[in-house]
């Protein structure tokens, strides 16, 4: 007999457009930080720019703790189906930074390497977390 799995999609969407928003916010933060802070005295251009080339750089190195995190909190809340969730996940994720990248009409920035390893790091941490859950659930129902 086969068990279904249970798919829990507002967890799913929760860290979905959770981590998105954090990411942009703290983003925005360091633009801001740097732009009043750090390297003062240039003009708005300049600063659209750095925010415009730190973008995908800043996701690369950022994003993987808070969905590591995430979707690992959420795999010990699901116990089955793990994989399916992070898988889940990624698939939103991936769906939602190409329709946001597109309709601000910067489709050619899809295939520059920035963007692939930001949206690699997040895939890798998405399937990373889902994995420790997984240890740590089957570790649990050993030992209890």
């Amino acid at each position: 007999m086969t068990q279904s799995i249970k798919i829990y999609w507002h967890l799913i969407f929760l860290i979905s457009f959770g981590t998105l928003i954090l990411l942009v916010l703290c983003h925005v933060l360091f633009v801001a930080f740097y732009s009043m802070l750090m390297d003062v005295g240039h003009n708005q251009e300049y600063y659209n720019e750095f925010a415009q080339n730190t973008g995908a750089p800043f996701v690369f190195f950022f994003a993987p703790l808070p969905i590591f995190l995430m979707v690992r909190w959420i795999g010990r809340k699901v116990k089955n189906g793990i994989m399916l969730h992070a898988l889940l996940y990624v698939l939103l994720s991936l769906l939602i930074d190409a329709s946001i990248v597109v309709l601000a009409d910067q489709a050619t920035a899809m295939i520059s390497a920035g963007f692939l390893l930001a949206n690699f790091s997040k895939i890798s941490a998405a399937f990373l977390g889902a994995w420790a859950a997984q240890r740590q659930v089957a570790k649990s129902v050993t030992t209890s």
